[in-house]
């Protein structure tokens, strides 16, 4: 199931990160693959979203229809604010881009990045949130939006393929494909 986002409405004038979540009143939680960010402009995205249970579209849209789903999402540009007690009015959101090339082995099938978040200056340790961009490919990855041994300067994330891809072959594509890791935190 395709969704192109139009967001126009926010003005922007500069291509964002984007992050997504999906609601709705039930049966949402067997859906994947809507935090891969694809074909980002000033003025949409797309996302694509499919089920663990191999769900038609039909039926996906179906659901979506009779439960209310409704993909919830924000845009944030990239920020490199240092943050002090003083400087910051609250919430202290900073965020960024990581580069695909920073994805290493962790074993036969996963891929790990430490995404090094000093450049914010945080002088707490702030909330996470990644998704993925890239330019094909990223509706069957996962594991991305877990964030693992989180501090105020860094964190850890793993990358793995639905289909059990050894990482070699997970790194070849994430260079081919750009897949580059979207993050920010935020803290109050």
């Amino acid at each position: 199931m395709t969704m192109n986002v139009d967001t126009t409405i926010c003005n922007l004038n500069e291509t964002r990160l984007y992050f997504t979540s999906l609601g709705g009143t039930g049966n949402h939680y067997l859906m994947q693959a809507y935090n891969g960010i694809y074909s980002t402009t000033i003025n949409s995205f797309r996302v694509y979203a499919n089920s663990m249970l191999g769900w038609s579209v039909s039926n996906m849209l179906s659901y979506a229809s009779s439960l209310a789903w409704n993909l919830n999402w924000f845009a944030l540009a990239q920020t490199y604010q240092s943050y002090t007690s003083t400087t910051c009015t609250y919430p202290c959101p900073c965020g960024s881009v990581s580069s695909w090339s920073l994805w290493q082995y962790e074993d036969a099938y996963t891929l790990m990045m430490n995404v090094n978040t000093t450049m914010c200056g945080f002088n707490q340790m702030p909330v996470y949130f990644t998704s993925i961009g890239g330019i094909n490919g990223q509706y069957l990855l996962q594991s991305y939006t877990s964030i693992y041994s989180p501090t105020q300067n860094s964190f850890q994330t793993y990358l793995r393929h639905q289909l059990g891809w050894n990482a070699s072959v997970l790194l070849s594509y994430a260079q081919t494909y750009l897949w580059d890791l979207n993050w920010f935190g935020l803290y109050y």
